[in-house]
């Protein structure tokens, strides 16, 4: 198998929201994505694979000096094969491959998050640093900046805020809870508390201050970007929009605690991505 037709499977196989938009990528950008997204799955299953801690630090080291030698022009993996065509075809930064690294390694220690500015700072090294490659990739970077910076900011928050969300039992049985301690502290709950079934009735305010968080920033990032600029970003518009909508259909379903996981189906995402591509891209494939 190819390092292309790895980074490709390794998506396909992760039935993840943001597949069908990059389907709809001209071939360079699509395969760029690919690599992308399979650097995050392969660092995120270390983190959540359910390790021996010391066995995912190891490996969260190798991948460290494996990026270090990729950007020096030494891959080895074949994702890390694909980054570096994708960072020479795109130019892009390398300090976010670095910053994701760190990000999953706090996910290992199991500290808490102490503050909103706190899971801030945790949310820009998983997920706004991913953003901001990713805007590289699929759009034109030749003009316009600071609202380019603002959308990935506040995409990215709103991104990995519902993956809290959803991901909130699953979390809860390694250990980890991301909702910061302070909110926890002025509702007199203790982390305790809310990594048993997420607090029952007494959590339930401080997922619902997490969503509120989510959906303003999701509202964020389209004031972000003025309507003449959508055609540059339609692809992360639409996985925006999938995830808005995933955001919702969590808060029907109370929450992932002890029900099933909440989705978005296929041919939704299809009809969101293909509606806001016909809309503002459709000549984009280039």
């Amino acid at each position: 198998m190819t390092p292309e037709c790895y980074c490709r499977e390794r998506t396909r196989r992760a039935r993840s929201s943001f597949f069908w938009p990059m389907r709809l990528m001209a071939r360079p950008r699509r395969r760029a994505m690919y690599a992308l997204y399979a650097y995050c799955r392969e660092l995120d299953d270390i983190a959540d694979g359910g390790l021996n801690p010391e066995v995912a630090r190891s490996k969260l080291a190798w991948w460290r000096g494996e990026m270090a030698s990729t950007l020096a022009g030494e891959p080895h993996h074949p994702v890390a094969v694909e980054l570096l065509a994708a960072v020479r075809c795109f130019d892009l930064p390398r300090e976010p491959f670095f910053l994701l690294i760190e990000g999953m390694s706090r996910d290992l220690e199991g500290a808490g998050i102490a503050d909103i500015k706190a899971l801030e700072s945790y949310a820009r090294q998983v997920a706004v640093t991913v953003g901001e490659v990713a805007l590289r990739i699929f759009s034109d970077t030749s003009s316009g900046g600071e609202w380019r910076e603002r959308f990935a900011w506040h995409l990215g928050l709103a991104l990995q805020y519902t993956n809290i969300l959803r991901d909130g039992a699953e979390d809860a049985a390694r250990g980890r809870l991301y909702l910061p301690e302070s909110w926890l502290a002025e509702a007199g709950l203790s982390r305790e508390t809310l990594l048993l079934d997420g607090g029952g009735a007494a959590g339930r305010p401080l997922w619902e201050r997490l969503y509120r968080e989510a959906a303003g920033h999701f509202e964020a990032a389209w004031q972000a970007v003025a309507p003449a600029d959508r055609r540059g970003v339609v692809f992360a518009l639409a996985m925006g929009e999938i995830y808005r909508l995933l955001l919702e259909r969590l808060r029907a379903a109370g929450w992932p605690w002890g029900g099933q996981r909440v989705r978005v189906g296929t041919w939704r995402r299809l009809w969101i991505t293909a509606s806001l591509w016909w809309r503002y891209s459709r000549n984009l494939r280039s």
